[in-house]
């Protein structure tokens, strides 16, 4: 988080409060890609905002002095940081960590959507079909007498402990239709509870796909 507090620190004050205005009037479930937008409504520079937004969602007000704290005992760990992490910039970061967090209710929101959404099951990162074909050799393993077309189901995903997994699993012949018909079955549940949220919960759709306002993200 380094990085992130070097360019915060050089942030204008101004400019956080700006963001905090911002972030106090916004309602529903915040997703990252709103949040994104909504901070570079007021700062332009992608990395800047990038920083900003990972500070605004990650830090609690509570946590500000604890985040100066481990910042000043890097001085002990790090020497080499030591020249970074000087008293004015210790200084900096907190006049600006002051400015920018605080307790916004949609991110309060996005935190709970967040850990619920994480704690229903692993979180998926990749999902792949590998198509093969197996030989079926004859008795004297000397000719192939035989194709079968083979389908590997592929799920990329982080465990309990947030470490890379794989789990592979066989497709038989006619279970590439199965789970197409079962992804279209849940899309179109998926719908319907997409627009139950946006015509009657006040606090609208969480989607981290989407980019649009509270009243159409998840």
């Amino acid at each position: 988080m380094l990085n992130d507090l070097v360019r915060i620190s050089t942030t204008p004050t101004e400019n956080l409060r700006a963001v905090a205005e911002v972030l106090s009037h916004e309602t529903g479930v915040l997703t990252r890609k709103r949040l994104d937008s909504l901070i570079r409504s007021v700062i332009e520079d992608r990395e800047t905002a990038g920083a900003v937004g990972n500070a605004v969602y990650s830090v609690f007000p509570q946590q500000v002095e604890q985040v100066l704290t481990s910042l000043e005992g890097l001085r002990g760990i790090l020497p080499s940081h030591a020249p970074q992490v000087t008293d004015d910039f210790v200084a900096a970061v907190r006049e600006r960590l002051t400015a920018l967090v605080g307790r916004y209710p949609a991110i309060t929101l996005a935190r709970k959507a967040d850990r619920l959404e994480r704690l229903t099951g692993s979180w998926c990162n990749s999902v792949d079909v590998l198509c093969d074909l197996r030989p079926v050799f004859d008795e004297e393993r000397r000719r192939v007498e035989a194709m079968i077309p083979i389908q590997t189901l592929r799920i990329g995903y982080f465990d309990k402990e947030g470490n890379d997994a794989v789990a592979e699993i066989y497709l038989g012949s006619d279970w590439s239709d199965k789970l197409i018909k079962k992804l279209q079955v849940a899309k179109q549940k998926t719908d319907v509870l997409r627009q139950m949220c946006r015509e009657g919960v006040s606090s609208g759709w969480y989607s981290d796909d989407t980019e649009e306002s509270a009243d159409k993200q998840p």
